[in-house]
């Protein structure tokens, strides 16, 4: 059996070939992830306006987009392909995600690609077609849809509800915004918080398990079952909610400077 990197979770695809080219997109994806917190770092970074802050941005945007479609790929594979194999805790091996961070991980990456899209360039006054208006509205029907099969046959207790909550508000609040930069910082910081985040809860475990922190337990996989109360709910409240509070505080200062100025 395969592993993936640093993660170490199960990959079972039927031979080695399909094997390698699933550690391919996830390690794909990993890079495109990490690049993104660092093209976001560079251009908040920046003096607002200035070639260094346009060009990283656009770098930030574009590979925040490469992770949402590898993470899409990546997801939809797990859940249709081989699910037992690699939805099993095996001794060695990491636990595998559960079904419900998957499908909040899709709610997730449909929500980035909308928001790249919000997020480009507030200087540009082409005229939006009108289709684009219904985009957060297709996304909240997205987060509703994903909310509801979590509540409906899986566990909603894993944290999964706040990623759909989370992304399901940031639709609704660029959709009640005008095109402008009001708008584009607030996408583009979202953007940052999740990245933030997603480092931290992908890197932060494979550096713990570099450091010898290997599971062990062979206990049976439950994460795609029903499931009751855990407090562990608002455990990952507490490691998702300061990367969004951060950018919220960094909005608010950035509209003040602007006004100032």
């Amino acid at each position: 059996m395969h592993e993936t990197l640093l993660l170490d979770k199960p990959v079972v695809y039927g031979s080695d070939g399909f094997d390698y080219a699933f550690i391919a997109l996830v390690t794909l994806h990993a890079l495109a992830g990490g690049g993104a917190v660092v093209a976001g770092v560079v251009a908040l970074a920046a003096k607002k306006g200035r070639r260094v802050h346009l060009a990283w941005g656009k770098a930030f945007v574009r590979l925040m987009v490469a992770t949402a479609l590898s993470g899409i790929v990546v997801d939809v594979t797990r859940l249709t392909f081989f699910f037992t194999e690699n939805h099993t805790q095996y001794a060695g091996s990491a636990t595998p995600s559960s079904i419900p961070a998957r499908i909040g991980f899709l709610v997730a990456a449909v929500c980035i690609l909308y928001l790249a899209r919000v997020a480009r360039d507030p200087r540009d006054r082409r005229p939006r077609p009108s289709w684009e208006r219904a985009l957060p509205w297709a996304v909240v029907a997205s987060a509703l849809l994903g909310a509801g099969v979590v509540i409906a046959r899986f566990n909603p207790w894993t944290g999964a509800l706040w990623m759909i909550a989370t992304f399901a508000g940031a639709a609704i609040a660029t959709g009640r915004m005008a095109p402008g930069v009001a708008q584009h910082r607030f996408a583009m910081l979202f953007l940052a918080a999740f990245s933030w985040w997603g480092a931290f809860q992908g890197f932060g475990p494979a550096l713990g398990r570099l450091l010898g922190d290997v599971e062990s337990s062979t206990a049976p996989y439950t994460g795609h079952l029903p499931g009751g109360f855990s407090f562990a709910f608002f455990g990952f409240l507490v490691v998702w909610a300061p990367a969004f509070l951060a950018a919220a505080v960094m909005h608010v200062r950035f509209a003040r400077r602007r006004l100032a100025t």
